[in-house]
């Protein structure tokens, strides 16, 4: 049983939850909400494309979807991308008749310059407004 997640299927099995628990309990915490973790805003003064993923994603496990947005637009649609992975690798574990879809490179590829052109167009957005 075991046997039919991959390393990446178990990945995407414990990553997702661990990483909404550890944002739902930082907002527990506001110094860390506060805190400048991003080495591009502390030297250069600048946000990078990625500032405000954590805050987003903070938010979002709290239900605050209009913060959430406000922080980084691209939390929400990477936060999907996360629960879908999950959900997958939890019926290829559960489920026997149903395996982990193969998407191939090319997809994984469009995937992944579709989510760095968002993070960077938003980014530009924010830097002009």
């Amino acid at each position: 049983m075991y046997d039919r997640l991959s390393r990446k299927g178990w990945i995407a099995l414990i990553g997702p939850p661990t990483l909404f628990l550890c944002g739902f309990l930082l907002f527990y915490y506001p110094c860390f909400l506060h805190m400048p973790v991003c080495a591009v805003k502390s030297f250069l003064n600048i946000d990078c494309p990625g500032c405000g993923l954590t805050r987003s994603i903070t938010y979002l496990t709290h239900l605050n979807i209009r913060r959430s947005i406000y922080f980084h637009p691209m939390g929400v649609i990477i936060s999907i991308w996360l629960v879908f992975e999950f959900a997958l690798s939890l019926l290829t574990l559960c489920c026997k008749n149903i395996r982990r879809p193969r998407f191939s490179t090319k997809a994984y590829d469009i995937i992944l310059i579709s989510v760095l052109l968002g993070m960077f167009i938003q980014w530009i957005f924010k830097l002009v407004f």
